[in-house]
């Protein structure tokens, strides 16, 4: 009984997947609409150039709505302190014993100063971070004295201001080494 009826639907779709039944009928889909995008993909094994374009411009429009911006804003603050977390948890596998305190950029440069603790020359706090960008060596890095990876703790004792320069300089070695007056 139940051959019978899955025999029947199969039937049904090979004849309504017919070149043939398409011509007379359609195939059912909007296209030229978003939802017709996901159903033409499921279809075909490629979507119609027409449903490719309203989707383009369907997920445009929707990522410049206030709301949506405004949304992943959100979750992007609140999940990066588990990103950065996870960095150093990863030296925590390793088998090091180390601490860790949350603290931020201002909270060390209120203890140690502005000055680079590598070369003792002032840190420029309006130069872009963004490495290849104009001056972008004389912004600000947080440099751990005693490096992660070489079982430093991830704590605001552990931690100074430096240039980025002098900071991708100094690498994963000890204290702060001197690179020039």
């Amino acid at each position: 009984m139940l051959d019978e009826l899955f025999a029947g639907y199969a039937e049904i779709e090979r004849i309504m997947t017919s070149d043939k039944w398409r011509e007379e009928h359609g195939d059912g889909i909007s296209h030229g609409t978003s939802q017709g995008y996901h159903i033409c993909k499921d279809y075909y094994e490629e979507p119609c150039q027409e449903c490719i374009e309203a989707n383009k411009t369907y997920n445009k429009e929707y990522s410049n709505r206030p709301e949506v911006k405004q949304k992943r804003h959100t979750y992007n603050r609140t999940n990066r302190k588990k990103t950065n977390k996870s960095r150093f948890e990863k030296y925590m596998d390793k088998g090091f014993d180390a601490k860790a305190n949350y603290f931020t950029a201002n909270t060390v440069l209120e203890m140690y100063g502005t000055d680079c603790h590598i070369c003792n020359k002032p840190i420029s706090l309006d130069a872009p971070r963004r490495s290849g960008l104009p001056n972008w060596e004389l912004s600000l890095h947080i440099d751990h004295v005693q490096p992660l990876s070489k079982g430093g703790d991830d704590t605001l004792e552990n931690v100074r201001p430096a240039h980025a320069q002098c900071n991708m300089r100094k690498s994963a070695k000890f204290g702060g080494i001197k690179f020039g007056s």
